[in-house]
């Protein structure tokens, strides 16, 4: 029977416990293939915490980062009964010299009832863009 298969299911180590046993045994083995290269050799107590601190470390990078919930994004309201939504959006392209707008109406039940868009010849910056936009909307 192998020293792992024993201290999990004979003596039934806990994983912590199993993790540094085969951290450690790890660390004598890089310790002997170093000697046996002909490099320094570590002495028991700096073998020993250099494995636990690889260890550490390993668990440090392997921890899931805390995620924040992210709050629910307000749904969109529709206009009241007989009237339109115009929502638009411009976006720039800087290597081409020239803006692009979008519309879209939505009637109060919110259904698509119109939608264009347009590409301006023009070097504008996002500001600039935003309210072309709202000019092509309306």
């Amino acid at each position: 029977m192998d020293l792992i298969r024993y201290v999990t299911m004979v003596v039934k180590w806990e994983n912590d416990y199993v993790e540094k046993i085969i951290m450690i045994a790890w660390a004598m083995w890089t310790n002997r293939n170093k000697v046996r290269n002909e490099e320094d050799k570590k002495s028991n107590g700096a073998l020993v915490n250099s494995a636990l601190e690889y260890l550490r470390e390993y668990e440090l990078y392997c921890e899931k980062p805390v995620v924040a919930p992210t709050k629910e994004q307000p749904k969109c309201r529709p206009p009241w009964q007989g009237r339109y939504k115009i929502n638009v959006n411009g976006t720039v392209f800087a290597a081409q010299k020239a803006v692009g707008v979008g519309v879209l109406i939505r009637d109060a039940e919110g259904r698509v009832v119109g939608a264009c868009s347009k590409k301006i010849m023009a070097p504008l910056g996002a500001v600039e863009t935003e309210a072309k936009a709202f000019e092509f909307g309306l």
